[in-house]
């Protein structure tokens, strides 16, 4: 081989990408923010970095996904408050793992 020529590797020896929950993030060269989409129950992010402007449900930053909550159908449809919704799950999930 020439010098300074690099063979890739054939090995999984690279990290997986990770996913991050959030409802928003800041930077120093920019943030993450959510925004209202079509449907109630899954909002989308957005990025702005000073330059750009990117609206998605996932949004890459480095080695991480950033994605929305998902919210629970009766809280997109306004039946039910947010945290009302959160604290219901919290017990049920709670209540599950004594089992």
């Amino acid at each position: 081989m020439p010098v300074g020529s690099h063979k890739p590797s054939t090995h999984n020896s690279q990290k997986k990408d990770a996913f991050v929950t959030t409802t928003g993030e800041i930077f120093s060269d920019g943030v993450i923010d959510l925004v209202s989409s079509a449907d109630p129950c899954r909002p989308k992010l957005i990025a702005w970095d000073g330059h750009h402007l990117r609206i998605a449900p996932r949004i890459r930053r480095g080695r991480l996904w950033y994605q929305a909550p998902e919210l629970h159908r009766s809280v997109g449809k306004g039946v039910i408050h947010k945290n009302t919704a959160a604290r219901r799950l919290s017990r049920l999930s709670t209540r599950i793992k004594a089992l």
